[in-house]
């Protein structure tokens, strides 16, 4: 994380007091605590929330109550080729000759 240096600070400083004027400084810099402090709560809110879930997982899986498994079914059976594909017949192949054949019109 990127430290701010007295540099910095000195230049937020004078740009906030260009912004919001001298008067208004001290209501801004009030809001800006609330709501890091907010932000802090919710932090620690969700903190806490997550480390109490992960205990309560962490003692079911001490006790043994781990989830059961989905089921499954079965494997199916393997099905014949005589049975899933229809009886085509083969058609004729073509002869090996290089010629072609004669054609049969005169």
């Amino acid at each position: 994380m990127p430290q701010v240096g007295p540099l910095e600070i000195l230049v937020i400083v004078v740009v906030a007091l260009l912004v919001f004027g001298p008067k208004e400084i001290p209501k801004v810099a009030r809001q800006a605590a609330k709501g890091w402090r907010e932000v802090q709560r919710f932090q620690a809110t969700l903190r806490r929330d997550i480390d109490d879930v992960l205990r309560e997982a962490d003692e079911d899986d001490d006790r043994g109550n781990t989830p059961t498994p989905t089921p499954t079914l079965p494997p199916k059976a393997p099905a014949t080729a005589e049975l899933d594909a229809p009886k085509l017949e083969a058609a004729p192949q073509p002869s090996s000759d290089t010629t072609p054949p004669a054609d049969p019109t005169p």
